[in-house]
């Protein structure tokens, strides 16, 4: 059987955060953190402050997590934990959340 490289690509979580609330956004973060873990994630990116170098950049910090493939990257994101985390996260930070497939 052939593979194509989007199957063996790993799945990366982009997010873009503008945070509200400093002190909710740390529930947020624990429970998250977790949630990567049971998943196999690892962040590559963790929470820093981008410097721009072309175009408008308006949040407060990126981050980056990497999965061992897509599959994986949205089964974290659809887990009851991360969910859990989400519901925690959604008065505390405004999100933009994308999933990207890498390459083989």
């Amino acid at each position: 059987m052939t593979r194509t490289f989007r199957e063996l690509g790993r799945g990366y979580i982009y997010v873009e955060m503008t945070i509200e609330n400093p002190d909710k956004l740390k529930e947020y973060t624990g429970l998250s953190a977790s949630a990567v873990a049971a998943a196999g994630g690892r962040y590559i990116v963790g929470g820093t402050r981008p410097e721009v170098l072309e175009g408008k950049f308006e949040a407060d910090r990126v981050v980056i997590v990497e999965f061992d493939t897509a599959a994986r990257a949205r089964e974290f994101y659809h887990s009851a934990v991360y969910q859990a985390a989400r519901e925690k996260r959604i008065s505390a930070a405004s999100f933009t959340m994308l999933l990207l497939e890498g390459v083989g």
